[in-house]
């Protein structure tokens, strides 16, 4: 299974985050940067793939509630893809998406 690592220290604003994750999971360059495309995309992996997300605690204070809305987008596009899953570093966050 590939992993991909997503640190929230990097998405320092929702432009930002949608660049930074487009870079990490290698969206393609059509990818429209807002949550119905980060949707999208996630449905169309296709190889079992884990991602883990490290130091949520930024998202949260830098994005707000638009990082739980993205967080959540990452969960539902996991419970469609049975490629894909979610998870979170335990040692840096302990409340569930």
């Amino acid at each position: 299974m590939k992993t991909i690592v997503i640190d929230g220290k990097f998405m320092t604003s929702k432009k930002k985050a949608h660049e930074y994750l487009a870079k990490r999971l290698s969206f393609p360059d059509y990818y429209g940067k807002n949550l119905d495309a980060l949707h999208d995309c996630l449905l169309d992996i296709s190889t079992p793939t884990n991602i883990v997300f490290y130091n949520k605690k930024y998202l949260d204070i830098i994005l707000n509630s638009y990082a739980h809305i993205m967080l959540k987008t990452f969960m539902h596009a996991s419970e469609e893809n049975n490629f894909l899953t979610i998870s979170l570093d335990i040692d840096s966050e302990t409340e569930n998406i």
